[in-house]
Order: C-alpha cells, then structure tokens, then sequence
C-alpha cells in the first residue's frame, strides 16, 4: 500500500496510507494537516489515477517542491520527497517498479535514413579530389542523406536537414518579419510623400 511518511516538521514520524485522495494543508477536516504557517489551507493533493499515484499543487502561495523541483502536477516515484512549507514528505510504494528517468529526446540535425549493422568494413580509398563515396561516411552507425545537385563542381553534397532545426525556423520567422516590416515602412513612407519625390 502506498503511504506518505512525514520526515521533517511538526508531525514527523507520522504516516499516512493513501486510500482514497489525500488534500495536504491547514484546512479544517484535512488528512494531513501539518501546523505549518508557510502551507496553504489546501496546499496538495496526493491520488492514485490508474497504476500511478500523483501529486498535484492546488495553487498554494509557496508551492510545493518533488525532490527540490517545483511542480504543478507529477507522477511521484517511490522514495520522492515532497516538501511544503517546512514540512517534508517521503512517498513510499515498495510494491511499485522503479522507474528510471525518460532521457530528454532532441530531434537530430541529421535526417537519419537507415541503419546500419556494421561493426567495420575496408573502405576503397577516395576517387578524385572533391569526390564523397556515400558508403564512406558512417557516423556512429547512421548513414546521412546525401542529395546531388547537377550542374555543380561538386554533385555530392551532404546536406543537414535543417527544416528539422528550431533555430533555422525561428531564423527565417524573423527575416520575414523584417522584411514585412520594410515593406510597411516602405510603403507608408511613400504614401506620405517622404520616398518618391512628391
């Protein structure tokens, strides 16, 4: 059974199964009600939803911390601490399985087009200067898309997807916001009789 065991503060040493939905706070009939100046008078709400069991801050003044992290909603793990006020809590769920955290997923600057099961193979040496061989590159197992470009020196080019680059998106939204802007200018100043020799 899942349970909040209170760590530090005025009620430490307390615990507290969570049967049915839990609000934390100062309020009159609460669950848990530490005497804490600093906790709302509904601070948190602790509930299963499923499997999980989540934490949620209900607007309190001073919020509420999951492990020093502020939070607004979370899933909480077994041995989370939760801190309101100067009251700190330890989630405990034993029966439940340790999840690892999900590692952060960026999109590649690369389009990624196969994978390859290659632990190694000879490489042909390179064919004339400024010559790429497609079967020559390989960075950490991915190939990269190539594109060839006729009329060029050069038809091999490896390009970057750069549509897949926010920095590249935010970029352009600027220069067509300036130029829109320019051509406003532009134009007002035109009509104004300031551009344009009237």
């Amino acid at each position: 059974m899942a349970k909040l065991v209170v760590i530090a503060g005025k009620l430490s040493g307390r615990e507290y199964e969570i049967v049915k939905p839990i609000i934390i706070g100062r309020g009159e009939g609460l669950a848990i009600r530490p005497p804490d100046g600093k906790i709302s008078r509904e601070h948190s709400k602790v509930f299963r939803q499923g499997e999980e069991y989540v934490i949620v801050d209900l607007n309190s003044r001073n919020g509420t911390l999951v492990n020093d992290a502020p939070i607004t909603r979370r899933v909480l793990h077994h041995g989370d601490e939760i801190l309101l006020g100067s009251t700190r809590l330890r989630f405990d769920h034993p029966e439940a399985v340790v999840a690892p955290p999900e590692p952060e997923v960026r999109a590649p600057a690369f389009r990624q087009v196969e994978d390859l099961n290659v632990s190694a193979r000879p490489m042909s040496p390179p064919g004339p200067a400024g010559s790429i061989d497609a079967d020559q590159i390989v960075i950490k197992d991915r190939a990269l898309q190539f594109s060839k470009k006729k009329g060029r020196r050069n038809p091999n080019v490896l390009l970057d997807d750069l549509s897949q680059s926010p920095f590249v998106h935010q970029l352009l939204m600027i220069l067509v916001a300036i130029a829109v802007g320019g051509l406003c200018l532009f134009l007002g100043l035109y009509l104004a009789g300031v551009v344009g020799g009237k």
